[in-house]
């Protein structure tokens, strides 16, 4: 079933909707819409990329095919020699930064592994590596950002340098 609404209803659903995910999180905005593709239909690309700069996420993604790709900071933890193992087993890394800090992503079959430089939630005696579920729960949800797919935001973003 498709509801035709005029752009005024869209407008204010948009506006209300923008209301709820800046008191109460993206993750409450994804809630009240039922879904990530749903909310990005309501609010638009630019909006988004707006509430996710505003809450410390940089939404510009660099693409890591070798370890010398990755800021010096990662030269530090005990995983920076494996990552060639990473890159090599399961392909490209995206690099971003939340809060002025670095993060690598990697898809690894449906698995979300990143790994951030030094941080207070990263024990860098584990090699400075999470999962996604911690991900979530430690740096996105005290930014208001739970529930935010990192894929889906990359596949939005990311645009193939020259």
């Amino acid at each position: 079933m498709k509801i035709i609404i005029t752009e005024n209803q869209h407008s204010s659903l948009k506006n209300n909707l923008m209301e709820v995910i800046n008191r109460f999180g993206i993750d409450a905005g994804i809630k009240a819409v039922g879904s990530f593709n749903t909310l990005l239909k309501i609010i638009g690309k630019e909006s988004l990329y707006d509430v996710l700069l505003q809450h410390g996420f940089d939404p510009v993604f660099k693409i890591v095919t070798s370890r010398f790709d990755v800021p010096r900071e990662f030269f530090y933890l005990n995983i920076y020699s494996s990552l060639s193992s990473f890159l090599n087993q399961w392909g490209p890394m995206f690099l971003f930064t939340i809060d002025n800090k670095y993060y690598l992503y990697q898809d690894q079959n449906r698995l979300n592994i990143f790994v951030g430089e030094y941080d207070n939630v990263i024990d860098p005696e584990q090699g400075g590596i999470i999962d996604g579920d911690l991900f979530q729960d430690s740096i996105l949800k005290p930014l208001g950002l739970k529930g935010l797919n990192i894929g889906k935001v990359i596949d939005l973003y990311y645009t193939e340098e020259d």
